[in-house]
């Protein structure tokens, strides 16, 4: 300051525009010279190197070196963003990818659930047809031996009767009555037993219909399920690949911004060298 206001002072005292002018370079150059200092300074801690073995550089060897570090800042930008739009398209196809194979996974276990119920279906139904059949048997077994077991007293009784006609009629009679009642007998417990089987049959039937509806609705249960698994499993790679979609952008955008930071940072000071 006092020397400025030496200078002040002369140039007051001498009135004339020349002794001015040398003063306005003076500073002109101080101001360059300390701005070019500045830059030096900056550039050597943002590429890391010591002060100490680059007290000697030009002028041009400064510029140069900022106008290589601003291409530079430039290139990260463009990098910045180029990773950004890769990590987007990468998380949208891990999306659609997600999305077919859940697609694809749930129809696989709609049709092994269709595939099982109509397997237990055919299986019921084969069952109830051998339970029936298996029933009907027994009721023809029932029948015909209650029809043997009524001939075999009907010829009983008629042995009896023959043999006891000489005895006498009235035993003869008893035995023909005996004959005929265990003949009803037999009659009515082969039917009992012909209706017993039949019911015995249709009551089978009736529980393997109920088992083989039961296993398909399990089977149906089961397919279904798989079928949400597969959904889910295709929404959670879907959600996956959204997360990551969304990492990668807001991770480029964060590179970028810095990037465009920095930029700005440089050319601030660079225009403030000028």
């Amino acid at each position: 300051m006092q020397s400025h206001d030496r200078v002040s002072t002369t140039a007051g005292e001498g009135g004339g525009r020349k002794s001015s002018k040398p003063i306005m370079e003076k500073r002109r150059r101080a101001r360059i010279n300390a701005s070019l200092a500045e830059l030096k300074s900056l550039l050597l801690e943002a590429i890391r190197k010591e002060g100490a073995r680059h007290n000697k550089m030009e002028k041009a060897d400064i510029l140069e070196m900022a106008v290589k570090h601003l291409r530079q800042i430039q290139r990260q930008q463009f990098t910045g963003k180029r990773r950004a739009r890769v990590g987007q398209e990468r998380g949208k196809r891990r999306a659609r990818e997600g999305q077919e194979e859940g697609k694809i996974r749930a129809r696989a276990g709609q049709e092994k659930g269709k595939r099982r119920a109509k397997v237990g279906q055919k299986k019921s139904k084969r069952r109830a047809k051998e339970e029936q059949e298996k029933g009907k048997r027994r009721a023809r077994e029932g029948q015909e031996e209650g029809k043997r077991r009524a001939k075999g007293g009907q010829e009983k009784g008629k042995r009896r009767a023959r043999g006891g006609q000489e005895e006498s009629k009235r035993k003869a009679r008893a035995g023909q009555e005996k004959g005929k009642r265990r003949a009803r007998r037999g009659q009515e417990k082969g039917k009992r037993r012909a209706r017993e089987g039949q019911e015995e049959g249709k009551r089978r039937a009736k529980e393997v219909q109920e088992e083989g509806k039961r296993m398909a609705k399990e089977e149906q249960e089961k397919g279904k399920r798989r079928a949400r698994g597969g959904e889910e499993g295709g929404k959670r790679r879907q959600e996956k690949g959204k997360r990551r979609a969304r990492g990668g952008l807001e991770e480029g955008k964060r590179r970028a911004r810095v990037g465009q930071e920095k930029g700005k940072r440089r050319a601030r000071e660079y225009r403030a060298l000028c």
